[in-house]
């Protein structure tokens, strides 16, 4: 059993990692799910560059980044204690990008917070 839990926010035929799968190629899709079950295994204590707190964000949402065949993937998320509640995933283009994806994060947040 792994030490951490990786959630994807889903409702109805939303889910936030087959919306990120649609972005990208197989193997950049493989890549993906590797690293997330890297996260599983170590969580936080991934070495480099994986996480960073989203400064627009009023939830404390956080940024899992990593980089799949010289795309650059995101998931913004919150963490619950050992899960990782993975509330966005996006292909990171621009600058902006994060920000543009924070709403919907937020919103789908508080919607997970609802239905405890």
């Amino acid at each position: 059993m792994p030490a951490w839990e990786v959630d994807f926010y889903q409702r109805g035929d939303v889910h936030a990692l087959t919306e990120l799968a649609e972005d990208l190629t197989n193997r950049q899709l493989k890549h993906v799910r590797r690293q997330l079950l890297r996260l599983e295994e170590h969580g936080l204590d991934l070495d480099g560059d994986w996480f960073d707190h989203v400064a627009s964000s009023g939830q404390r949402l956080q940024e899992f980044r990593m980089t799949a065949d010289k795309t650059e993937v995101r998931f913004l998320f919150r963490l619950m204690g050992r899960r990782f509640l993975m509330l966005r995933g996006f292909v990171h283009k621009r600058a902006t990008d994060v920000e543009r994806h924070v709403p919907v994060a937020e919103r789908r947040l508080a919607e997970w917070m609802e239905r405890l």
